[in-house]
């Protein structure tokens, strides 16, 4: 046998035999080895080519949300190790940082005054009950706010090559990925739980039923005074009808419903439901077709299909847009100055914007806090108040296990139901509520 070092395995499924690194014929079932020859390949590799394809790929992923949120953070994490004032705490670069200096920028973003969680001192009087009463306490980040921030430098560290949590001894590894770090968090969570900072989530940003028959209305009554003198505000607002109510009723995601193609879109026999074709979301990642619908709601103003009809027929009417030929158009377009229908989606934070200043118009839900992603919860709120089970609220929302749903949902047995508690207590009853299982369309009509 040759050394290890000069060992080739035969390719031969059924052998795999150990032969010289040199071999012709394998010296085991004595198959005859074939040999890429250097003129098979001349002409053919192109590096130009393979560098742009490479580029192309990666800067797919690369300008995703979360990738320039983590390369945002270390870049600020860079300029503070740069510019600190104290000669012996500046360093060159990110990989000269050790854990208290990742403590040391996650203590400076607290500082910094951008923090909305008041952290009450034991000696002030003022209760979170108090609306309106104002202290001297300090603002800060919240608890889950830092441990994202400690998240994002820590992964950013992994792809630079720092793997492996840091050693002490060593000196080396991933700073941001330290018994110093997590320990910081931990306090961090300590104190604002004595504090009793009840953390915002996207159950307490949510709308009722009730509260978004309000605000729809208030948008329909903005839009009917710009129907004579600006077309482009009256469009717009109804298209803001439309993704809210399919937000609220759907359970998707702002960035699902900005992506979503005429194609993929249809209205159901008799406008019973709006149909949707999604292939690619942030859950499901398999590819393949996966439908579902929203049912019609006759006689409720937040309809969602009223709502979508409405958009549809009056950008037809005004703007003479084609939904029948220009199907790989998003369904939420932006609308250009001229009434032009652009190829580029609404963002999702642009929707929020607009989502904040209709509420802000609304008097009858006055100062509660309302966001894009609320509206998810909403949906789900709704949907287990009217007694809808939470297998389907679960297939719904993609949530793969009960205790998701009712972080979301947020009520307690007695006002929903025991298949709550059920299903906490046998989640195989719930095995089907996989990503990628949503109802067909043929199921959706039957609603």
């Amino acid at each position: 046998m040759p050394p290890r070092e000069l060992r080739v395995a035969c390719p031969q499924p059924t052998c795999g035999g150990a032969n010289d690194a040199r071999f012709r014929f394998c010296q085991w079932c004595g198959v005859k080895r074939l040999r890429v020859q250097r003129r098979d390949l001349t002409g053919s590799v192109d590096d130009g080519a393979i560098a742009r394809r490479r580029a192309e790929v990666f800067a797919g992923v690369e300008d995703k949300a979360h990738e320039v949120s983590k390369h945002k953070e270390m870049d600020m994490f860079g300029v503070f190790l740069e510019t600190r004032p104290t000669e012996s705490l500046r360093r060159t670069s990110v990989f000269d940082a050790s854990p208290a200096d990742v403590v040391d920028f996650l203590v400076q973003r607290d500082l910094a005054g951008t923090g909305h969680t008041i952290v009450h001192e034991r000696t002030c009087i003022v209760g979170e009950a108090d609306q309106g009463t104002k202290c001297d306490c300090p603002k800060r980040l919240s608890n889950s706010a830092v441990h994202a921030m400690a998240s994002k430098l820590k992964t950013r560290f992994a792809e630079l090559g720092g793997g492996g949590e840091w050693s002490n001894v060593s000196f080396s590894g991933n700073p941001a990925d330290s018994a110093l770090v997590r320990k910081y968090t931990a306090a961090i969570q300590e104190e604002q739980g004595r504090a009793c900072c009840v953390p915002v989530t996207a159950r307490a940003k949510a709308l009722l039923p009730e509260q978004l028959k309000a605000l729809v209305c208030s948008i329909r009554n903005e839009a009917y005074t710009h129907i004579t003198s600006d077309r482009i505000k009256y469009l717009t607002a109804l298209q803001d009808v439309a993704w809210i109510t399919i937000a609220f009723r759907s359970l998707n995601r702002g960035a699902e419903l900005s992506d979503l193609r005429v194609e993929n879109t249809a209205i159901g026999p008799n406008d019973s439901c709006l149909l949707f074709q999604f292939t690619f979301t942030k859950v499901l990642r398999g590819g393949g077709a996966n439908e579902f619908g929203v049912p019609a709601l006759p006689n409720d103003v937040t309809c969602p299909i009223r709502a979508f009809k409405q958009y549809v027929q009056e950008t037809s009417r005004l703007l003479a847009w084609d939904w029948d030929k220009d199907t790989r158009t998003p369904v939420f377009a932006i609308i250009g100055a001229q009434g032009i229908r652009s190829s580029v989606a609404v963002a999702p934070a642009a929707m929020n914007q607009r989502l904040q200043r209709h509420i802000a118009k609304c008097k009858a839900i006055g100062n509660h806090k309302v966001t894009l992603h609320g509206l998810r919860a909403s949906g789900a709120l709704d949907m287990a108040l009217r007694g809808v089970d939470l297998k389907d609220i679960m297939l719904q929302g993609f949530w793969k296990e009960p205790k998701t749903a009712l972080h979301y949902i947020g009520l307690l047995e007695a006002v929903v139901g025991p298949e709550f508690t059920q299903a906490l207590q046998q989640q195989n009853t719930v095995g089907t509520a996989i990503p990628g299982t949503r109802p067909s369309w043929k199921e959706v009509l039957r609603v």
